[in-house]
């Protein structure tokens, strides 16, 4: 165990992809259960494992920022500088439900690549890890969208 903690100390989490693979919730007495969607399933593992490349240029994609209230200076700044490169912010809004600062994929567009792309084009998410979810929780009409959690000063939680 200790030569696996040694290995994982040294991965980079910003190279790292997230996924929640595609399905819906069940429940049987107690137990609770993700049921897969087979067909959405073996599209996030063509994508992601077999690396199949969707070409998809930055004014395709529809960006979405999502933001804690402590957070939304932070978050008008981010949606100008988004805008200014071409990418179309159709969300903008203020959520007390945000867990983690991160970009979240919705949709097959919405790659690493894509998401590598433009964070070299905004450093101040290029921090932030990228999670593919099939479970639209913010902007519901977003490819791609930011979410901002509360700071560590302000509100007791860490960014």
């Amino acid at each position: 165990m200790s030569q696996y903690a040694a290995i994982a100390r040294d991965i980079d989490m910003n190279k790292v992809e997230f996924v929640m693979l595609p399905g819906a919730p069940n429940k049987k007495g107690m137990l609770s259960y993700w049921i897969l969607d087979p067909e959405k399933t073996q599209q996030t593992i063509n994508r992601l494992i077999y690396r199949k490349k969707i070409n998809v240029k930055d004014n395709e994609i529809t960006v979405g920022i999502m933001y804690a209230r402590s957070k939304e200076i932070e978050a008008i700044t981010l949606k100008e500088q988004i805008k200014s490169l071409g990418y179309d912010v159709n969300c903008i809004g203020r959520s007390t439900s945000i867990v983690n600062s991160e970009i979240v994929g919705y949709n097959g567009q919405v790659s690493g690549e894509v998401v590598k792309s433009l964070k070299k084009k905004v450093p101040e998410i290029s921090k932030y890890r990228f999670v593919h979810s099939p479970v639209r929780s913010y902007c519901n009409t977003s490819d791609l969208v930011k979410t901002i959690k509360k700071d560590e000063k302000s509100d007791g939680m860490m960014l």
